[in-house]
């Protein structure tokens, strides 16, 4: 079987700590690296949750906390994978899709553009389990981006 998850170019924004000239998130590099890591637990994704929310005096603002959440399910998909290695797990970036939502923001891809990842994930040939995909289907890091037409990310 295969688990997929659907996560955003927004969570290697928030690895990096900037998403264009803004900031992103309130923890340092090294409190966010356990999410980076394939030996990531559910508590280590807990505890840089509760690191952020505590940095932010309890809460977590408006993007960073989109950009932790898809970080958290992207770090979630490697632990699924090592958990149960039997099951195929990944995550995808659809990219930036242009919809009502997005208006006004520079999306540029259409909707059917927006499936090419995840047709990967559920029906291609992955190379291996917990990886990280781009918009364009390659795979990609986390802690840093890694655009459509980029080199495929190789650790």
């Amino acid at each position: 079987g295969r688990i997929v998850n659907v996560s955003s170019g927004a969570a290697s924004a928030y690895m990096k700590g900037s998403l264009g000239k803004s900031p992103m998130g309130k923890v340092s590099k090294e409190e966010k690296a356990p999410l980076i890591s394939f030996d990531v637990t559910w508590e280590q994704i807990q505890e840089v949750v509760a690191l952020e929310k505590k940095a932010g005096g309890g809460e977590i603002d408006g993007f960073s906390a989109y950009g932790i959440s898809k970080a958290g399910l992207t770090a979630y998909t490697m632990h699924l994978a090592k958990k149960h290695p039997h099951i195929t797990s990944s995550s995808c970036s659809p990219g930036f899709i242009a919809t009502a939502m997005t208006k006004g923001f520079g999306a540029r891809l259409t909707p059917m553009e927006g499936t090419v990842s995840l047709s990967h994930c559920l029906f291609g040939k992955l190379g291996g389990n917990g990886w990280y995909f781009g918009s364009d289907a390659k795979r990609s890091p986390l802690d840093k981006a890694r655009n459509p037409g980029d080199p495929e990310y190789k650790p």
